[in-house]
């Protein structure tokens, strides 16, 4: 019969005790920014710089060693080409770190708090025991990218388990503060101006994995509302309450260092070239533009127009003739929600 010799005992009484001493030092729970130790938060910042290094050489096959099994499965190649150009492009810096020791073998979620409209929390997976989220920003610019690198640790170390790259701001603002204006625009009526900027809050409401605004779900049902009012208009068609019959191809956002004002483009049969013919019927574009879309003069003082003699398509920009008017206050009743 095999017996434990002595020195192999006292070999495997220290192997016991180390493990629940490490057991003991991993509490579940979430460390954010500075709630980490300060030994573990080099550690991190040590992986960053690793993964930040590639990622602004644009060198997805040196990255491959810092992922995991699935991220390394990925074709990643046109993410970290996309990541590089931005890291060239801007400065970026921390905006918040979470090291997380998961308590459940599922998923949790970190509770957004506080009255700030851009409040958010996170709802993460049980990947690995150990879990790292950082979040960049650019330090400098209205239009920002958020670069996400999500790290879990595994036998061989830590590793790179998710990587992304999406819209933060627009114009200096967030997704919740966008869907705030939306509304506010809705209310007063302006229900074009409520449309894009409901439009454009769902591009950055969702700016990083496990991310979790407070006004998701209300922004997703509002944009669907606010959106439900173009479903008077489907583009192109023909403005038969003008004579001539120009044909109205869309309305669009038209981003100026003055703001965004509205971009109206239709095709007319006057040849652009007669300037005068052109801007003479765009009176009545104008007119029944604003008919359409109350509010116009109301939140605008001026719109952008352009006419063309050839459908644009794609990439493809014909000539055309470029207008700037004031909307025409008809006083007339708003439509219907």
């Amino acid at each position: 019969m095999n017996t434990c010799r002595p020195n192999q005992f006292k070999l495997f009484v220290p192997l016991i005790l180390l493990l629940i001493f490490q057991a003991c030092t991993l509490v579940p729970g979430v460390r954010k920014n500075d709630e980490i130790k300060s030994g573990k938060r080099d550690e991190f910042h040590g992986l960053n710089a690793g993964v930040l290094k590639h990622l602004g050489a644009g060198d997805a096959s040196g990255l491959k060693a810092l992922l995991s099994q699935d991220e390394a499965k990925q074709n990643i190649t046109m993410l970290v080409d996309s990541i590089s150009k931005q890291l060239s492009a801007n400065d970026y810096q921390l905006l918040d770190e979470y090291y997380v020791i998961n308590k459940y073998a599922d998923s949790d979620t970190i509770i957004a708090t506080g009255p700030d409209v851009n409040r958010y929390g996170l709802k993460y997976p049980y990947v690995t025991f150990e879990e790292y989220f950082a979040y960049f920003l650019p330090k400098k610019s209205d239009n920002k990218f958020m670069l996400g690198l999500i790290y879990g640790k595994y036998k061989d170390g830590w590793k790179v388990i998710n990587l992304s790259l999406a819209p933060y701001t627009i114009a200096g603002k967030t997704g919740p503060e966008m869907y705030l204006q939306a509304r506010e625009d809705y209310d007063k009526t302006n229900f074009p101006g409520a449309a894009q900027e409901a439009a454009k809050a769902m591009l950055c409401i969702k700016p990083a994995p496990y991310w979790q605004y407070p006004d998701l779900e209300d922004a997703k049902e509002f944009n669907t509302k606010a959106q439900g009012y173009f479903k008077y208009y489907q583009f192109p068609f023909v403005l038969f309450m003008v004579r001539t019959g120009p044909m109205l191809l869309s309305i669009d956002d038209n981003e100026t260092p003055d703001g965004v004002f509205p971009m109206v483009k239709y095709m007319t049969h006057f040849d652009i070239k007669n300037t005068a013919a052109v801007k003479q019927e765009n009176q009545e574009v104008n007119k029944q533009v604003c008919r359409m879309l109350p509010g116009l003069s109301k939140h605008y003082d001026h719109i952008y127009y352009s006419a063309y003699n050839q459908m644009p398509a794609g990439k493809n920009n014909p000539p055309h003739l470029d207008m700037t008017v004031k909307p025409v206050d008809l006083h007339l009743p708003v439509l219907p929600n």
